[in-house]
């Protein structure tokens, strides 16, 4: 369910639909918003920019400021985590990981900007 109260639709992307559990499971106090964090923007990061704003109106809205946090602390962080599949299964190497890191850099800062603007922070 959305900050407008939808649940989701058949018209729905797998990723929007994903993104709503979570926030489902948040709620429910199933993890904490570390975890839920991490995980919904793994999932915006591997949308495309067009799906950003469907999934950032899945937060919570007491929780805005604490995600804005999060990925205002990912991106200063500059050791961005591209999805560990690969990794868990040995196929990537060390190249493809600094590569995927240099290619999610851009897109964690331009998803920092697009969350602040769309969620009306500054």
């Amino acid at each position: 369910m959305d900050k407008s109260g939808r649940n989701s639709t058949a018209g729905d992307s797998d990723d929007l639909i994903v993104c709503r559990n979570l926030a489902r499971g948040l709620m429910a106090k199933h993890y904490d918003l570390n975890v839920y964090a991490e995980n919904v923007t793994r999932v915006i990061m591997y949308t495309g920019e067009d799906s950003w704003s469907s999934c950032l109106d899945t937060i919570p809205p007491d929780l805005v400021l604490p995600y804005l946090e999060y990925l205002r602390a990912e991106v200063e962080a500059c050791d961005f985590k591209p999805f560990p599949g690969g990794s868990l299964f040995g196929g990537e190497s060390d190249a493809d990981i600094e590569r995927t890191k240099l290619e999610l850099r851009p897109k964690y800062v331009a998803l920092v900007a697009f969350a602040k603007n769309k969620l009306g922070t500054a």
